[in-house]
């Protein structure tokens, strides 16, 4: 896992193709995420009952409901696999040991990222503190990546928990004007009622959550990128 960087600090183009990675790969991996749930593990499910009809009504076809705590789990490992690869990948002509930094972001933000898929159905404020708090944990473990090749490298810890936060709270403010706004323009003629997977909430779902994702995930990358640039800039630690 481990690459030798090639320049010393990273510069404003890579804040900015930090910030569009993190953002584009949000919004694509919670639309592929969401796909995975409620129309490839359906299907799959379909395709092993018509083998095997004995499995009807029996724990299996339980387990693999789409709503199942087994299907959300692997949906977000899979984001946030997705956010672990582009992360090393834009890092890996700056730090050493990229691969280490993109495993750790991608098991934090699988978890922070179903804690705020979770909001919508729970408390909110319960669960913004559990975001921030694995934005801590994540910044912890990827200082220690840092840690021997930055001098001010402690700072990252905080913009990690800054950077998780401000991504749940904006994924919070907007959550609902987004829907709005799509209910009115895109999803004018489609209609509600009837259940929580009416043709109209299903829309906002497969569309609004990653259009949320992915704005949410902009301004998680800007303040993380900016902070990502003054970490690189304070100068090299001897290991």
């Amino acid at each position: 896992m481990e690459t030798e960087t090639e320049q010393a600090a990273p510069g404003r183009s890579f804040c900015l193709k930090w910030a569009l990675g993190n953002s584009a790969t949000i919004g694509v991996g919670l639309f592929l995420g969401l796909g995975l749930i409620f129309w490839a593990v359906p299907l799959f499910v379909f395709r092993v009952l018509l083998a095997f009809p004995s499995l009807a009504g029996s724990p299996f076809e339980d387990v693999m409901c789409p709503v199942s705590v087994v299907n959300l789990v692997i949906a977000h490992v899979v984001l946030g696999a997705a956010i672990g690869i582009v992360q090393s990948r834009c890092l890996r002509r700056w730090i050493r040991h990229a691969g280490w930094w993109g495993l750790i972001a991608a098991l934090g933000s699988g978890v922070s990222l179903y804690l705020a898929l979770e909001s919508f159905y729970r408390e909110p404020a319960g669960l913004g503190v559990g975001v921030v708090l694995a934005g801590c944990a994540v910044g912890i473990g990827q200082w220690l990546v840092l840690r021997r090749q930055r001098a001010r490298s402690g700072w990252w810890v905080l913009v990690s928990t800054v950077g998780f936060g401000l991504f749940y709270l904006v994924f919070r403010l907007i959550e609902y004007p987004v829907y709005d706004v799509l209910e009115a323009t895109v999803f004018r003629n489609l209609q509600g009622g009837g259940g929580s997977m009416n043709p109209l909430a299903f829309a906002q779902m497969m569309v609004g959550l990653p259009v949320v994702g992915a704005i949410s995930g902009l301004v998680y990358g800007a303040v993380t990128g900016m902070g990502l640039v003054q970490i690189g800039y304070s100068g090299d630690v001897d290991s």
